[in-house]
Order: structure tokens, then C-alpha cells, then sequence
């Protein structure tokens, strides 16, 4: 497994949760793609490209295929797509990598014009998945089941983040929703 990666032209993508009742970009992502072959860039799909815990079968069986053929033809051109595995779609692992159309890694430390950069999905500094992985797991089951009855709920999971985990606390740089335990993660890189 190659986690160095050095590339001069990469996209990074994160959380598109196909699959989930709340992913409705499919044509937008598809015209993502056709500018990502067009203009000859590598990809990485920084996790939870396929939503596994919030899935619909519906929603997924129509969405999955068409970005997977899109990535095909990626391939086909000779670009490479990276994927980091995310905590909604883990379970997929060992299935995203006999596809074949992926090189799958944990993270990525991406070089790209003389700077180094570390590609990963984040959730291992969530701190309920951090202080309680099982919760966290059981909260993601539940939520995608409620989500599947009615999408607003997600609006009330965003208000218990905001009231619990201080979501709307302003961070360094006066940017809201700067969680303290990122802010730990990536003060050890030494940026």
C-alpha cells in the first residue's frame, strides 16, 4: 500500500453519502466528473462516498452506478482515484477494493509543488466516535433509519451537535464549528 502519493494536478472530494436520503447531487456530481476527465486531474474521494449506515438500496442502486461508471472512464483515460475509506463507508472496504476502480488507503500524504499534504477522513477526531465508538455507530444507524422517514431530522441532529459538542463555537481564525479535538489533530503536524 502506497500512502506517499506525489501529484501535481488532484482533486479531493469528501462526503458524498450516495446512497443516503439526503444525497440529491447526482447530476451536479456527474458534471464534477466530466470537469475532473475533461481537465486530465487524479482524485481523491476523501470517505463516505457510499453511504453504508444511512443507506437507502433505492437511492444507492440508482446513484452508485453512474458515478462508478464515471470513475471507470477515469480510469480508462489513465487517471488514478484514490479513495480514503470514511466511517459511513468502511464496512465497504474490502468490497471498494476488488472493484478495482479505486487504490483504497487509510489516508494519504499527498506532495504536490514541494509541500506536503495529509489527506484523511476526520472522523477518528470526532468526539463522540473518539470517547464512544459504539454510540457513535448506534447514533449513525438510528439517524440514517429516522432519515429515511424524514429527511428534517437531520436538522435536529445539527442543533444536538451544536448544543453538546459546540459546533457553533467559533475556533482560531473565527471560523464556527472548529471542533477543539481538530484543532489538537492538526496542531501535531506542525503546519
Amino acid at each position: 500500500m502506497q500512502i506517499n502519493i506525489h501529484q501535481d494536478r488532484m482533486l479531493v472530494i469528501s462526503d458524498l453519502h450516495m446512497g443516503c436520503p439526503l444525497f440529491k447531487q447526482i447530476h451536479t456530481l456527474e458534471k464534477f466528473f466530466e470537469f475532473v476527465k475533461q481537465n486530465q486531474f487524479n482524485l481523491c474521494i476523501n470517505g463516505d462516498g457510499i453511504d453504508i449506515s444511512q443507506s437507502s438500496l433505492m437511492q444507492m442502486s440508482r446513484d452508485v452506478p453512474v458515478i462508478f461508471q464515471q470513475i471507470a472512464q477515469m480510469r480508462s483515460l489513465g487517471l488514478k482515484v484514490y479513495y480514503v475509506v470514511g466511517n459511513h463507508d468502511i464496512i465497504l472496504e474490502h468490497f471498494l477494493q476488488d472493484w478495482g476502480l479505486f487504490e483504497l488507503l487509510p489516508f494519504i500524504n499527498l506532495t504536490t509543488k514541494g509541500k506536503r499534504i495529509r489527506i484523511e477522513h476526520g472522523h477518528i477526531y470526532d468526539s463522540l466516535c473518539v470517547a464512544s465508538p459504539i454510540i457513535f455507530k448506534w447514533v449513525e444507524i438510528m439517524g440514517g433509519a429516522l432519515l429515511r422517514f424524514t429527511p428534517s431530522i437531520y436538522h435536529l441532529y445539527q442543533w444536538f451537535e451544536k448544543q453538546f459538542y459546540g459546533t457553533d463555537i467559533k475556533g482560531p481564525g473565527g471560523l464556527r464549528g472548529e471542533d477543539p479535538a481538530y484543532m489538537r489533530a492538526v496542531s501535531q503536524f506542525n503546519l
